[in-house]
């Protein structure tokens, strides 16, 4: 994600209604805006949530890695469905691309 996504997915989290623009640079909050709440974030407030939305993206890079990989849900569907050794068969894609792509261990500080 380049930092110009990265400064609106900030932005995103810090305001989740809408209700403004912005820019490279600036940004301007609309009538709606006002009516949330919203005022404009400061620079070091978005840089911070720059971070945590780096640190989401990180942590959830193995959800979207898996979402490549898994069979489609409607092949998926159809083995179930069917059951028996097609089942087994989805099953065991299942666990590869989950065995491929594990989920990060959470650390407690």
């Amino acid at each position: 994600m380049n930092n110009i996504n990265k400064r609106f997915k900030a932005l995103e989290k810090l305001m989740p209604l809408g209700g403004y623009s912005a820019t490279e640079k600036s940004v301007t909050i609309h009538e709606d805006g006002l009516t949330y709440g919203y005022t404009a974030p400061t620079d070091q407030e978005i840089i911070d949530t720059i971070a945590i939305v780096e640190i989401e993206e990180i942590a959830t890079k193995y959800q979207r890695d898996r979402k490549a990989e898994y069979p489609s849900i409607g092949d998926q569907l159809d083995a179930l469905w069917k059951g028996g050794t097609d089942a087994d068969v989805m099953k065991s894609q299942i666990l590869e691309v989950k065995a491929t792509y594990p989920k990060p261990v959470k650390k407690v500080i």
